[in-house]
């Protein structure tokens, strides 16, 4: 038995219904311009061009989690900014106390300080952002604020101060409080501001690249304290899974590590005049054996954006791109309009710019006299739904105004003005007003004087008739 065709006609209106609608749903689908083709490993990730500003990797970036010692930046960051007040110096020395030691972890990074050891800030800060030493991030704190928890307190202001969305701190180093199980919150995007603000410290930066400093006190001699920066030294890592971890163009980052935050990387490198900041969060990562998903993550993100992106020019400021009609001139009926100069946006190195949307800000027309260069609108180029720049148009000529055709405009435009129809109809309504005036009046000269001359005619009946008698 034949299937009969009704069934068929359904069949195919359905199919065409179906891709209409999965057209239209891939049309909303936002499209990425950065495409890293990166099989991220980490929870969040963020990577941002300083040079230009532009973010071209954002992996969940304002999900708030434990940065763990990626903190010790932001205290790194309050004591820089107390060295450039001068409340204090590189020299500046500080005896370890008991009190700075209390919610130090038996496995947590430490630079073997001790309590009575005296210290300066110049050690302190090398300690914590090579070694990552937790005790030298609470001795640092009580050095800068005078107590430890007014300390957090200037951390959670500041950050705030720069636009962070996501960062609350309870302490200055990043560990998991061992008695309640609370820890310090922040987010990839938020310490990448972090990061950027920091990277402005010549001196700070230089103890994010060293990979060992030797710390001598009244306790310590030659004492070397060794970074855990696997892209800075490789030889440092325990891990034995055969991949790759020191990259070259590396200027400076800090690591961290916690059960509850994962593994932690927040960076900073710098190839052929471009500098970008990366910041992996929540890297899968078991132990200190495993494979560091937020380092390997970095670097893979790294030579992605060095060898495939670069700033490019996007408009051609000798290509006519519109046109705009002229009006008061005999000399041209259009003006053509150029842009005014180029746009560069940092995208792929092979990607068709011919896929960039152009939109046009341009009025119907303008009144001669134009002059070359005259701003007439503008036009900005837009991808995914993203405006990547804006440039004015300009004129390409001079346009003359044509004197006679100047005079015919101010008379056809006197009668689009409100007070000329004003002062017309009040000329009117007196001229109206005078003729009806004349009218009324010569009306009543005229009864007037047809009642006078009635009256004449009587009188003049009245005294014919005497006579007669």
């Amino acid at each position: 038995m034949k299937p009969p065709k009704k069934i068929f006609a359904a069949l195919f209106a359905a199919l065409i219904v179906i891709s209409f609608c999965l057209s239209a749903v891939c049309a909303d689908v936002p499209v990425n311009i950065f495409d890293s083709g990166i099989n991220f490993n980490c929870d969040e990730f963020y990577m941002v061009n300083v040079d230009t500003d532009t973010v071209v990797i954002d992996r969940n970036s304002k999900t708030a989690r434990s940065p763990a010692s990626v903190t010790k930046l932001t205290t790194a960051l309050l004591a820089a900014e107390a060295i450039e007040r001068g409340d204090i110096t590189f020299k500046t020395e500080i005896t370890a106390e008991y009190d700075d030691f209390n919610d130090m972890v038996s496995d947590g990074s430490t630079a073997g300080i001790s309590k009575g050891e005296t210290i300066n800030v110049e050690q302190l800060i090398y300690c914590m952002l090579v070694g990552s030493a937790n005790e030298a991030a609470n001795i640092l704190a009580r050095c800068v604020s005078g107590s430890i928890e007014q300390f957090v307190a200037q951390m959670n202001e500041r950050t705030k101060e720069l636009g962070c969305v996501n960062s609350h701190y309870i302490n200055p180093h990043g560990l998991t409080d061992k008695n309640t199980g609370i820890y310090n919150t922040s987010c990839a995007y938020d310490i990448a501001l972090i990061m950027r603000e920091l990277i402005k410290y010549d001196y700070v930066t230089q103890a994010m690249r060293t990979p060992s400093y030797t710390l001598n006190t009244n306790k310590h001699t030659n004492h070397v304290v060794r970074t855990t920066n696997y892209l800075l030294d490789e030889s440092r890592s325990p891990i034995k899974d055969g991949k790759t971890y020191e990259y070259e163009y590396l200027l400076g980052g800090k690591t961290g590590y916690t059960e509850a935050a994962g593994a932690c990387f927040a960076s900073y490198a710098q190839k052929d005049g471009m500098t970008y900041i990366c910041v992996a969060l929540g890297g899968l990562r078991e132990s200190k054996y495993d494979t560091n998903y937020a380092m390997q993550d970095t670097r893979s993100a790294y030579i992605w954006a060095f060898d495939s992106l670069a700033v490019r020019s996007l408009v051609d400021t000798t290509f006519k791109e519109s046109e705009v009609k002229v009006t008061l001139s005999f000399d041209a009926e259009y003006v053509s309009l150029l842009p005014a100069s180029d746009i560069k946006a940092l995208i792929p190195s092979d990607f068709d710019t011919t896929r960039f949307q152009k939109s046009y800000d341009i009025p119907e027309s303008i009144e001669a006299p134009v002059t070359k260069g005259q701003k007439v609108g503008t036009m900005s180029l837009i991808f995914a739904g993203t405006t990547l720049g804006t440039v004015d148009l300009i004129a390409d000529k001079d346009i003359q105004k044509s004197a006679t055709l100047g005079v015919v405009d101010k008379v056809e435009g006197l009668f689009s003005e409100w007070w000329f129809w004003a002062i017309v109809g009040g000329a009117a309504a007196l001229i109206i007003l005078y003729i009806a005036v004349a009218v009324i009046v010569n009306l009543r000269r005229r009864r007037s004087k047809k009642r006078n001359m009635t009256s004449y005619r009587r009188k003049a009946k009245r005294v014919k008739g005497r006579r007669y008698k």
